[in-house]
């Protein structure tokens, strides 16, 4: 009787350790799986002809290439700079990009425009790295056009830098890689 005891606990040991064991490897590749899907990539190189736009009074700068049109205090989209910002790029009639960066001096008004995006459940949120602070990102596709929004804020200044572009358009991966630049070349001052 008491081997069978002995068994039974050993039985139970392994099958225990078995159990956990692979509780374990289970969590660890849902977590390298999670980890690569949240992290945009970023790329960093930014071409020597770049120009820098600075903004004064929410010190940040930014660059984007000369071929982008920067937005100017009199012209579309609002708000106009310095609290908000646009860098446009049109290769023809239906080839465009575009981002928008927008200041949020209401830190009411910039949680409430995140939690109604969770809230939506439309979007799918991750995490990247802007300026070196941490950033919410949320991507949406509607029939046309690809859209993601970075979230991110630093003592009393919160922002969201957002970009479309089109889907079909032959210049999509141009885009993305332009953007991709421009984001990364953010810094705060």
């Amino acid at each position: 009787m008491n081997q069978k005891n002995n068994r039974g606990v050993a039985v139970l040991l392994v099958v225990a350790a078995t159990v956990l064991l692979l509780g374990g490897v289970l969590s660890y590749l849902k977590i390298s799986v999670k980890k690569n899907d949240q992290q945009p990539q970023l790329i960093s190189q930014i071409p020597d002809n770049w120009l820098i736009y600075r903004n004064p009074v929410h010190n940040y700068e930014i660059k984007y290439p000369p071929e982008f049109h920067a937005q100017t205090a009199d012209e579309p989209p609002y708000p106009p700079p310095p609290t908000g910002m646009s860098f446009s790029r049109n290769w023809d009639n239906s080839n465009w990009c575009n981002l928008e960066i927008i200041t949020f001096t209401d830190a009411d008004g910039f949680k409430g425009e995140i939690n109604n995006l969770r809230q939506r459940k439309e979007d799918i949120e991750s995490q990247a790295v802007i300026g070196g602070v941490s950033a919410t990102v949320f991507d949406t596709q509607d029939s046309e056009a690809i859209h993601r929004s970075y979230y991110f804020d630093k003592e009393t200044r919160h922002f969201r830098l957002g970009y479309n572009y089109n889907i079909a358009g032959k210049y999509s991966q141009d885009c993305t890689e332009i953007i991709s630049r421009m984001i990364a070349s953010f810094k705060l001052n």
